[in-house]
Order: C-alpha cells, then structure tokens, then sequence
C-alpha cells in the first residue's frame, strides 16, 4: 500500500511537470516510459553511489597520475572496442523492439549479433596484439597498459552486448537490477585488491571492473539463454544488422573521439598527470549528467525507435532544454567544486576550469540525446550521422590539437565544446532537412 501510493504521487508530480512544459496531460506511453526510467534511475543511483567510493578512493589515494593512466586505459577500451561491436550493439536495441512480441525473430536478431560480434572480437583482438607494440608507441602508452586495453576491450564487448540485449527486451527493471550486482562485486574485489597487495596501481581498479564485467556478462546470458542460444547466423539478418551498424560505428566514433582525443593530446603535451586532473574535473561535470543521460537514452532510444513520428519528440526535447539548460550548468559547477575540494590538494581548484567544464557538460548532454533521436530513424538518418561525424572528428582532432598546444587543459575543454556543437547544429538541421527532401 505505501509503494503504491509512492507511486501514484510521483505519476501525479511528473503528471504535473509534463503539462506545464508540453500543455497536455502525459498519455499511457510517456507514462510507460516514465516507469521504466524510473527503474533505471533507481540502479544506477545505486550503482553510480556504490561505484563512486572505488572511484573516489582511486583519484584521493592512488593520485593523478595513476588515475590519468587509468584514463588513458579507459580511452584506448572505447577506441578498440569500435570495430569489435562495429555496432552490433547499437542495432540490437534499434530491431529487437522493432519485433516485440515475436519471439523467435528476436532470438534470430540476438544469436546473430553476437555470432558477428564473437568473430570480429577475436579478429580484432589478434590484430591489435600483432601490432600492439607499433600502436601502444603511437598513443605514447606503455605496452603492458596497451595489452591490459586489450583484455578491456575483449570483456567490455559482451557486456555491451549484454546491455543491449536487455535494451532491447525492454527488461529494464532487470537491467536496473544487474547493474547494482556489477558495481558491489567490483568495489569488494577493488578494497580486497587493494588491502591485500597493497598496492596502489590503477590495474587494481581496472583488474576489478574485469572481473565485475564477467560477472555481470555471465549472469544476463545465462538468464536470458533462451532469447540467445544456441548460436546460429542468418544471412538476411546479419545483412541488416551491420548494414545499420556500419553507419552506427562511425556516428559512435565520433562520440568516442570526443571523449578521448583530448586525453591523448594531453599526454602527448603533458604528461598523465595532467591527464589525471583533466580527468577529475571532466568526471565530476558528467558525475550527475552522464548518470542522468544514460538512464535517459537507455529508455529512450528503444522507446522512440518504434516510434513513427519522431518530428514531434524533437520539439518536446527543445522544450525540455530550454528548460534545464541554466539548472543543469548550476548543478554541475557546484558538484565540480565539491569533488574536486574533496580529491584532495593534488587537484587544484580553479573556476575558469568549472564553469568551462559545466558549459561543455550541458551541451555534450543535450547533442547527444538529439543525436539518439535521428539515429533511432533507420538506415537513412544514420548514413546522415556518418557523414557528420566524419566531418566532426577532422573539426574535433584539429581543434585539439591547435587549443590543447596553446591553453593547456583549457583548450581541451573548447575543442570538445567544438565538436558537440557541432553535432548538436546537425542533428536539430536534420527533421527540418527531410521535411524539405519529403515535400
């Protein structure tokens, strides 16, 4: 009785914000996809709070350099890991909706994605370990952190997969769930990690998130066995999956070299330290965000992908921008200054630093949830991201490396607010565009 009356008060609150923002009442599927963010919100509080003390303990204790190696790491991972999934993933959450309710075409979609993604994981994987040494020289990394990446990179996969598979299913309350299963298992093999080697290398946390990946890959796979095995592959459904997946990967490429050309420039330039306290500060403006924006695109983009007209969602997301854009740039200047306050003095507080930081947060958030939108139009709309992500990573690699050479950290910040702008111009020019094409 008390759950559900939580319940009915948070339908009448978010009942109430919805009419003063849009002017109408929200109907059964916004209400739908309101529960279903609710669950999402309600695991990755959990995670994000649970995964935060290994965090924090990681930036305080073990300092800015090992945690800048541990940046780079994470950087290489969302770099190999491109055409390991060559947007399998991605496609999994677009079709699997798409055949809610038949079964076997889902699990046809399911044993094909991941029969694809298992050969180009161990393709990719023997390629990166031949030239491993010619490629960890190139990112100035050691090659023993190159070859860690490349074990990363190998689990990483399929708990992408595994995401997406729940995704898909619109199993979010069991994703929720999962999520919070992952994050214990690494903060309690971190601290035993930790305590009993004592030492303070980053491979102590990425060693930890491995095993956490493995575990959670494993549980959701045995779970779901029946809507994946046994393995098989069908010839017109590969063919669709990465037809869509190849202008997916070169859309999430761009994403990925926004989120970590700026690390290796700084590298170049600097050193891992620099990299450490650029790190620090760029986390603490996505710590609540990026937390937000993916329990948000989580539901989202399988939400609107069977969602025929998707012009009228996108002037729902101006409006809710123009909303939050001022509360969200306060929020994050105020939980910068508290987490860079609490890591301690090897961080320096500096204000320039928070606002800029905060400007970019906002606008990173609010292109990519409008990019999720134009992707989740089909084949079409993604041949459009490719062609402007192309266009964004030459805008973004020259940005960085004109402004990082001459601002520093900075300078890091402006080539990443560059480069989503960018992406943020495009994807609001693209409905118009076709409107335009369709009369």
């Amino acid at each position: 009785m008390i759950i559900a009356k939580i319940k009915e008060k948070i339908y009448i609150v978010l009942n109430k914000i919805h009419l003063w923002i849009f002017k109408v009442e929200m109907g059964p599927e916004t209400a739908r996809f309101a529960k279903n963010i609710g669950y999402m919100s309600f695991g990755t509080i959990g995670y994000t709070a649970i995964l935060f003390i290994a965090n924090f303990s990681v930036i305080r204790f073990f300092g800015p350099e090992e945690y800048g190696k541990y940046i780079l790491l994470f950087s290489i991972v969302s770099l190999l890991t491109m055409p390991m999934y060559f947007g399998l993933h991605t496609s999994l959450t677009k079709f699997l909706p798409e055949n809610d309710g038949d079964e076997n075409g889902q699990k046809k979609i399911s044993a094909t994605a991941i029969s694809l993604a298992i050969l180009l994981t161990v393709i990719c994987a023997a390629i990166y370990i031949f030239f491993s040494d010619t490629l960890a020289n190139q990112l100035k990394v050691s090659a023993s952190l190159f070859i860690l990446a490349i074990t990363y990179s190998v689990f990483a996969v399929f708990k992408g997969l595994a995401d997406a598979l729940l995704k898909g299913l619109k199993e979010f309350r069991e994703q929720a769930k999962f999520a919070l299963y992952y994050a214990v298992v690494i903060l309690a093999l971190f601290f035993i990690l930790w305590f009993c080697t004592g030492s303070r290398s980053y491979t102590v946390y990425a060693g930890s998130i491995i095993a956490g990946i493995i575990f959670y890959s494993l549980f959701v796979f045995i779970k779901y066995r029946k809507r994946v095995f046994p393995l098989s592959y069908d010839r017109a459904v590969g063919s669709k999956l990465l037809n869509y997946g190849f202008f997916s990967t070169i859309g999430a490429l761009s994403w990925a070299i926004i989120g970590t050309s700026d690390r290796f420039f700084l590298n170049n330039l600097s050193d891992a330290k620099i990299v450490g306290i650029y790190a620090a500060y760029y986390g603490a403006s996505m710590l609540i965000t990026s937390r937000a924006l993916g329990v948000f695109l989580n539901v989202f983009f399988p939400t609107v992908a069977g969602i025929k007209d998707k012009k009228i969602i996108g002037k729902k997301l101006n409006k809710m921008m123009l909303v939050s854009a001022i509360p969200i740039f306060l929020l994050n200047c105020i939980t910068i200054f508290a987490a860079i306050f609490l890591y301690g003095e090897s961080y320096p507080l500096n204000f320039g630093w928070m606002a800029a930081f905060s400007i970019s947060s906002v606008i990173f958030t609010f292109s990519s949830i409008r990019w999720n939108l134009v992707a989740a139009e089909g084949v079409v709309s993604m041949r459009y991201c490719a062609i402007h992500s192309i266009i964004c990573i030459v805008i973004n690699l020259a940005s960085n490396a004109l402004l990082v050479a001459r601002f520093n950290v900075l300078g890091a910040v402006f080539a990443s607010v560059i480069s989503s702008t960018y992406l943020l111009a495009v994807s609001a020019l693209y409905f118009y565009k076709y409107e335009q094409t369709r009369t």
